[in-house]
Parts: structure tokens; C-alpha cells; sequence
């Protein structure tokens, strides 16, 4: 269809958002048209937003499913080093930056192996062409390599090191352990491990309070312990999460990229959990 937009355009988030509306104003849709307004709030919008704009703008499954293909892409913008503007410029740089660790295929591990096999063959090639034992290991009785290293003064710098892994020397402030209770209004934000909010309660959603993939609801009637939230993949959790009900737990990936704990108490109007933070 002529000037249909192609998602694959954009190259950042707000690139992204800027296609989003050009799709909307296209369908000449009243509900695309309010949905696309709401975008201003996001630097990359709720997901549950993303696809209900892509439906009120009449785009069939395959094109929804090309959209939400970018859009996981880049909603990985925030945990990456930002691009200079030459990667910028570089779109297949920039689709292997952004894309998804299970597109890590056999094949491409199996060029990849072959290159490394390839170097470690040359590397072989070029250092011990003539074969003269004494290259590798020197003359018989002189001392090797690892040998000569040992006396040269390198137990002297290890007593030096060993304060940092003492107990009187943490590598971070933070305790073993965090826990509480809070409970949230409508719109209030909560901060559970002291380095910026983390979740915010709004019209009987949970959200991540920076829009991040940072939630994943478990099971009714399950308590996940650290070794379960440790072993969820950070790029698979949600932005928010809604039904939310007394009993139930998630899993939280704090924006200090600590995993933590939430049991909620009461739901409604208001929003009651308690917390656990995993050190």
C-alpha cells in the first residue's frame, strides 16, 4: 500500500514514537487519534499502549507483528551504552546492538567458533613454524615463564588487595537484606531499595516506575525466592502488571538491577504489599 510506514525506520526510541503517531494520523481513527496523544508521556510507551494503537490504526496480525519486532528491540535502549552517532548511521550495527539474545543462532555461533579456531590455527602457524622445543619452553633447567614471575615481586602487591575482600571493607552500603511494607494511592510512586523509585500504583495498574521491563506476576498462590527471580531473564519481564489481587507475588528487577520481592496485601483504590529485597 503506498506510504504505508515501515517500524524498521526507526533507529531510537523516540524515533520509534514519532512513526507511531504518522501511523495514527493515517488511519484517520478517533481512538487512534486519543491513543497516539498519550504517547507524549513515554520516551518508549507501556506495551499494552503500543499495541492497542496498532490495532485502532487497522493494521492486520503480520503488521502488529513487525512493529512489536522493533519495538522489543528498542525498548532494550535503556539497559545498553548509549550510540555514537556513527552506529547511529550504521543500521545493521545498530540491529545487532538492539537485538534479542535469543537471536543468537546456532549458525552464527558456529561462524563465530570457526573464526576463533581460524585465528588459534594461524597464530600456531606463525609463532612455532620450526618446531624448536626451546621457543616454547627455553633450555633445559632455565627457569619458565611462570616460574621467573613467581619471586619478581608479585606476593608483595597481594597483602595490599586483601583489605577490599575483607568483612570491614563492603563493596556496597546496601544491607543483606531490605524489607517493609507500603501501601500506594493512585499515582504514588514507591522506592524500595533507596536509589530512585521503582514501582508506581496508577488506575489499578503496577507499573515499573521507569516504563523498563522490571515486573514479572508469578504464579497464584506462589512466593518466588531469590534463586527464582535471579533466574527469570531481565529482557522477558513486563512494564506493568494489572489484576493485581491480595496473595499474589512478583518478581521486581529494581532500577539499582537488584531483584526483589513484592506480596501484595490489599488491592483497590489503593495499593498494600510487602517487600523483600534481595541483596
Amino acid at each position: 500500500m503506498a506510504g504505508r510506514i515501515d517500524p524498521a525506520e526507526a533507529r531510537t526510541p523516540r524515533e520509534f514514537v514519532v512513526l507511531l503517531r504518522r501511523s495514527a494520523a493515517q488511519a484517520h481513527n478517533g481512538q487512534a487519534d486519543r491513543l497516539a496523544s498519550l504517547l507524549d508521556a513515554y520516551e518508549i510507551p507501556p506495551e499494552e499502549l503500543v499495541t492497542d494503537l496498532l490495532r485502532a490504526c487497522g493494521l492486520d496480525l503480520a503488521e502488529q507483528d513487525r512493529w512489536m519486532r522493533v519495538y522489543d528491540e528498542l525498548s532494550q535502549w535503556d539497559g545498553l551504552q548509549p550510540l555514537t552517532s556513527a552506529e547511529l548511521d550504521d543500521r545493521e550495527l545498530l540491529r545487532a546492538r538492539h537485538a534479542r539474545g535469543g537471536w543468537l543462532t546456532r549458525g552464527r555461533l558456529v561462524i563465530g567458533a570457526s573464526v576463533v579456531v581460524l585465528g588459534l590455527v594461524t597464530w600456531l602457524f606463525l609463532s612455532g613454524g620450526d618446531n624448536d622445543p626451546a621457543l616454547i619452553s627455553g633450555p633445559p633447567g632455565s627457569p619458565t615463564p611462570e616460574a621467573s614471575a613467581i619471586p619478581s615481586g608479585a606476593p608483595s602487591e597481594e597483602p595490599s588487595a586483601a583489605p577490599d575482600s575483607s568483612p570491614t571493607a563492603p563493596k556496597s552500603p546496601v544491607p543483606k537484606q531490605l524489607s517493609g511494607s507500603i501501601t500506594l494511592a493512585n499515582g504514588q510512586s514507591a522506592d524500595i531499595d533507596g536509589g530512585g523509585n521503582d514501582v508506581r500504583w496508577a488506575d489499578g495498574v503496577l507499573h515499573s516506575a521507569d516504563n523498563g521491563k522490571r515486573l514479572k506476576l508469578m504464579p497464584s498462590g506462589t512466593t518466588p525466592s531469590a534463586q527464582t527471580c535471579a533466574a527469570l531473564i531481565p529482557g522477558q519481564l513486563s512494564r506493568s502488571v494489572g489484576e493485581l489481587s491480595a496473595g499474589r507475588s512478583l518478581c521486581v528487577r529494581t532500577n539499582q538491577n537488584r531483584w526483589a520481592r513484592i506480596t501484595v496485601t490489599s488491592a483497590g483504590s489503593s495499593l498494600g504489599f510487602n517487600y523483600v529485597v534481595f541483596s
